[in-house]
C-alpha cells in the first residue's frame, strides 16, 4: 500500500511540475504596465527600462546557466536581436543564478557569445516583480512601458510566436516614418 501511495504521489508532483514547465505563450489582453526597472548590468553599468523602451521595445528574457542556456532558445533570441536591433529592440537577458555563481554566468555570457544587456537577479527580486514562474522566461515590453506579450519555457518553434508578437510593433513604427514622411513631403 506505501508503495501505491508513492507512486501517486510522485505522479502528482510530476503533473505539477509539468504544469509549471510547460511553455505558455501569450499576447497580453490587459496589456499591464511592467515594472520599471533601474539596476547595473555584470559591468556595472546603469540600465533604465524606461530609457531603453524610448527606443524601441525591450524583451526580458529570464534565464540561467545552471541548467544551461538552451542554445537553440539563445540563437533564435540572437536572430530577433539582429532583425529588430537597427529599429531600437534590446533585450535585457536577467540571470536568476545565485550570488555564488556570478563568475559562471559572465564565463556562459562570454563563451556563448550573448550580446544582451545581462543582469544578475541575485534575490530573485525581479522573477517576483514579474510574476515569472519558470526560468526561461520572456516578456516583451512595449514603449509605452506595457507587457506585449509573454512565455515561460522553451521548445523548439517558440521563437515564431515570439517573432509574430513582436513584428507588429515594428511594423507600427514603419507606419508612423511613411506618415511623417507623406506630411513633410
Amino acid at each position: 500500500m506505501n508503495k501505491t501511495k508513492g507512486i501517486s504521489v510522485m505522479i502528482l508532483c510530476a503533473i505539477f511540475i509539468f504544469s509549471i514547465i510547460l511553455p505558455a505563450a501569450t499576447i497580453a489582453k490587459d496589456k499591464k504596465p511592467a515594472p520599471v526597472l533601474n539596476l547595473r548590468d555584470i559591468n556595472g553599468k546603469q540600465v533604465s527600462s524606461k530609457e531603453l523602451l524610448s527606443n524601441g521595445p525591450v524583451i526580458i528574457w529570464f534565464w540561467n546557466s545552471c541548467c544551461g542556456i538552451k542554445q537553440k532558445q539563445l540563437e533564435s533570441l540572437k536572430s530577433i536581436y539582429n532583425t529588430y536591433k537597427g529599429q531600437g529592440l534590446e533585450i535585457i537577458a536577467i540571470s536568476e543564478d545565485g550570488v555564488k555563481k556570478t563568475a559562471k554566468t559572465k564565463q556562459a555570457v562570454k563563451v556563448k557569445k550573448i550580446p544582451f544587456i545581462i543582469v544578475m537577479d541575485k534575490s530573485k527580486n525581479l522573477l517576483g516583480q514579474f510574476q515569472a514562474f519558470a526560468v526561461p522566461s520572456i516578456y516583451v515590453i512595449t514603449q509605452d512601458g506595457k507587457i506585449h506579450f509573454t512565455h515561460s519555457g522553451y521548445m523548439p518553434g517558440d521563437e515564431k510566436k515570439l517573432e509574430a508578437a513582436l513584428a507588429p510593433l515594428f511594423k507600427k513604427e514603419e507606419k508612423k516614418e511613411k506618415d511623417t514622411e507623406k506630411k513633410e513631403g
